[in-house]
This record gives structure tokens, sequence and C-alpha cells, in this order.
């Protein structure tokens, strides 16, 4: 249950799903306008059909949210867990299965067997500090570039219905600009989130790091897996 359960929420998080779905959406609204008994047959679906697209995108609004109330203390602590995560999977290989969770006074990780092993990633990240690299702290995999890709395609979508719907496009132009839609979200949304990423959730302005402790905690997170560890950290 629990797997089954995992494998529902890896569906939601994946951009594509929702993105995919509201496409199918516009595709319909546009090319099969509701009219007459359709109209009110659209209208008592539509609450429904809103509550599919936020579900698909709830990761989107969630992130939104919290972007606004995360601290510059996090956002430091997210730069030395994907920092610490990169220098692990350098070591032990892209495949290594390594996951982490920024908080305000540190950060969880998972999956690595030893103390000692995440103590000298992090010692060889905070060493590179000074050359303030993205390529070292910023991830194609991080929760901010799936919601980052949820919202841009949300959001191009949504204004391009619009436009298209006032302007009463005719077939043609309609195909051009969802086809423009979706060659824009597949070329741009992991440039665009990983800008996004180093701009608005990571922060690097700090001159030193080091580990304060390191001790082993419970399961919180769904996708973690044993062992996890707590890491607090001291950053000036």
């Amino acid at each position: 249950m629990q797997k089954l359960f995992g494998k529902f929420l890896n569906f939601i998080k994946n951009p594509l799903s929702g993105f995919i779905f509201y496409l199918i959406l516009v595709l319909l609204f546009l090319y099969v306008p509701p009219e007459g008994l359709g109209a009110i047959g659209f209208m008592i679906l539509l609450p429904f059909v809103l509550f599919l697209v936020v579900g698909l995108n709830l990761p989107f609004f969630s992130t939104l949210f919290n972007r606004f109330t995360m601290s510059a203390n996090k956002k430091r602590n997210h730069a030395l867990e994907h920092g610490t995560i990169y220098f692990l999977k350098k070591r032990f290989g892209k495949k290594f299965r390594v996951g982490g969770y920024a908080k305000k006074n540190g950060f969880r990780i998972c999956g690595v067997a030893k103390k000692n092993d995440i103590i000298q990633a992090f010692d060889q990240f905070s060493k590179e500090l000074s050359r303030k690299n993205p390529k070292l702290f910023i991830s194609l995999r991080c929760g901010s570039n799936i919601v980052t890709s949820q919202g841009f395609g949300l959001i191009l979508l949504t204004l391009s219905t619009f436009a298209l719907k006032i302007f009463e496009s005719s077939d043609l132009i309609i195909a051009l600009v969802l086809a423009a839609n979706v060659a824009f979200y597949i070329l741009l949304r992991k440039n665009l989130g990983n800008w996004i990423q180093e701009k608005l959730f990571m922060s690097t302005d700090f001159s030193s790091a080091r580990i304060h402790s390191i001790n082993k905690v419970k399961k919180k997170i769904y996708w973690e897996v044993n062992p996890v560890y707590f890491v607090k950290t001291i950053v000036e």
C-alpha cells in the first residue's frame, strides 16, 4: 500500500502529468466549445476539473507559498544539502540513491550508510564555497525544479487559452500556438528551473560552514530511505 501511495505521489509530482492533463482540457475547451446542454454539463463538471488541475499541480501551489516563508538560513542549508549530495554522488556514482531536505538549522539526508561519508562530502563542498560554482549545488532533481516546471506550464497554457479565446482564433492558429507552448515547455523548463532554483531557493552568501552534529533520526517524509540523519550546521 505504501509503495502504491508512493507511486501515486510520484505521478502527481511529475510535471508532465499536470501539463499533459491541462493541455488535453485546453484542447477540448478550444476545439469543442460547450453549447446548449453541453454548456450546462460543462459548468457542472468545471469544479471537479479544476480540482483535478489543482491536485496535479499541488506541489507548485504549496511551494509557491513556502517560497515566501523560506528563511535565509534555510536557503543556505538548502545549498549545503545539495552540495553535500553532489560530492556523495561524485564519490559513489550518479545512481547512488540519496536525498535530502533543508531546514533552518541544518538538513536531513537519507540513504548514506556512514556518518563519515556525509562529513567528507560536506567538507569537500565547504572548501569549494569561495568559487560560488552553481554546478555544485543546482540539481535538476530538486523539488523547486519540479514546481517551476509545473508553474511554467500552467501559466503558459492559461495565458495562451485566454488569448486564443478572446481573439476567436482559427483552428490552425490554435494548433500552432499550442504546439509552440509544448516546444517552449520542453526547451525552457529545465534552464528556467535551474535559474529560479539558484536565485530564489538557494543562498551562498556566507564565508564558511561547519557541522555542529549529526544524529540518526526517524523517517518522516515518504521518499526517505534508511538510514536518515539530521545534520545540524553552523553557518557564518
